[in-house]
């Protein structure tokens, strides 16, 4: 499908997906209200799934009450995404997932300008900019999840996070604001910028650290972290 539009719906009750993108080129999805999408029985639940295609723009949308309210990849490569300006709530019963998730075959991807309950990123070559996301999402024992986190396969050219605000309640235990983690062996990254974000969490603020002791060889050409407000 090429150059599908969906504006200015109303979409609610669906038990999968509000809506699915499949093999899809030049989409742009504005303007929609997608809500209640939550399945308890199943585990799979998202107000909008990319699973596949390229240049697509995600907008201006407000997105609740689903186990992600953007997912991203898991059937064959998607590419040159733009998803920006969207609200994205997870359902209060999902408390252990981020509402903008792309899965490790997500590449040249911008998640800009978004006010959401966390950042998921498997992929490579992607800008996180501008988004506000707040602590609602807690894994089993009660701890914050990562605001960002970065889950790293594969090599990448740039990795860019850059002028984002990530507040955690300080009353909870753990959370993390920026999280990047190597998950394979020898991969290698040319660019990894984390800069001027504003980052409000108990423990901390930004921690790159490979995944277990097994993975190794990580190189990193160029890493720049300057300029972020951290605080507890």
């Amino acid at each position: 499908i090429k150059n599908l539009v969906v504006r200015d719906c109303i979409i609610h009750g669906a038990r999968y997906a509000g809506m699915q993108m499949l093999n899809v080129v030049g989409a742009l999805v504005e303007g929609n209200y997608i809500y209640d999408s939550y399945n308890a029985a199943t585990g799979t639940s998202y107000c909008i799934t990319v699973g596949d295609g390229q240049d697509m723009k995600v907008i201006g949308n407000t997105l609740k009450e689903a186990r992600h309210c953007i997912t991203t990849g898991g059937f064959s490569p998607a590419r040159r995404l733009v998803y920006s300006g969207n609200t994205c709530n997870v359902h209060l019963d999902q408390n252990t997932n981020w509402a903008i998730d792309t899965h490790a075959d997500t590449e040249f991807i911008i998640i800009a300008n978004n006010v959401c309950d966390g950042i998921f990123m498997s992929g490579r070559n992607a800008q996180v900019i501008g988004n506000t996301c707040t602590g609602a999402s807690f894994d089993n024992s009660g701890a914050a999840l990562p605001l960002i986190t970065v889950n790293v396969y594969a090599n990448s050219d740039y990795y860019v996070i850059e002028n984002n605000v990530l507040t955690n309640d300080a009353a909870l235990t753990g959370g993390t604001g920026v999280y990047f983690v190597p998950r394979a062996a020898n991969t290698t990254h040319n660019l990894i910028s984390i800069k001027n974000n504003y980052i409000q969490v108990p423990t901390y603020g930004i921690l790159l650290t490979p995944a277990s002791a097994a993975i190794t060889g990580t190189t990193i050409n160029k890493l720049v972290i300057s300029g972020n407000d951290i605080t507890s």
